[in-house]
């Protein structure tokens, strides 16, 4: 199941999202106005942008985990050609997300640090249940590193429970979901 490749504006005045093309032409800067964000579908020239973004905003956590965290790792070229990856434009955020049976797993948020505490990955998490509606998905699901607890808080506090624990590679992920109410 492929996820829709057009790109959305999220009003964050609102909370709502948009596509960004409406009635066949596209919403400029000025009819969107300043609180709207654009979400749109990572293309190749944007793979040195979301490297760099998901390094920004992982490298924190090294330390704490003890080992580089698995977005760090991941090959976005091949996420990008696949049509997973999704950005803020300009690039100061970052969504992974992976169609699957009936759920829509999101396999990385990530915030640039100097773009963070306004609101954008709260932003990327909104347009992630826009997008399991748009494919019929109810249920959302995202996996961390149980040692990030104050994403495990955050996550929490937006409506995710944690289903389960698993060792990975010797890291322990916690399994979380978000049953979207119907629309």
């Amino acid at each position: 199941m492929q996820l829709g490749r057009v790109p959305w504006i999220f009003d964050a005045l609102n909370l709502e999202i948009l596509p960004l093309w409406v009635d066949g032409a596209r919403a400029s800067a000025s009819e969107t106005g300043d609180q709207c964000l654009m979400i749109r579908p990572a293309v190749v020239a944007d793979h040195t942008a979301v490297e760099d973004v998901v390094h920004a905003a992982y490298a924190p956590w090294i330390e704490v985990i003890g080992a580089q965290p698995l977005p760090m790792v991941a090959n976005y070229a091949e996420l990008i050609g696949a049509g997973q990856v999704w950005v803020l434009d300009p690039v100061e955020g970052l969504i992974v997300l992976v169609a699957e049976d009936g759920v829509l797993l999101i396999e990385n948020v990530a915030v640039s640090p100097t773009a963070q505490g306004r609101g954008l990955g709260r932003c990327l998490l909104a347009f992630a249940e826009d997008q399991a509606r748009a494919l019929g998905f109810s249920t959302l699901r995202l996996y961390t590193n149980e040692k990030t607890t104050s994403n495990i808080a955050f996550y929490e506090r937006l409506g995710y429970v944690a289903t389960e624990r698993e060792n990975i590679n010797g890291r322990y992920a916690v399994h979380m979901r978000k049953h979207l109410p119907p629309a």
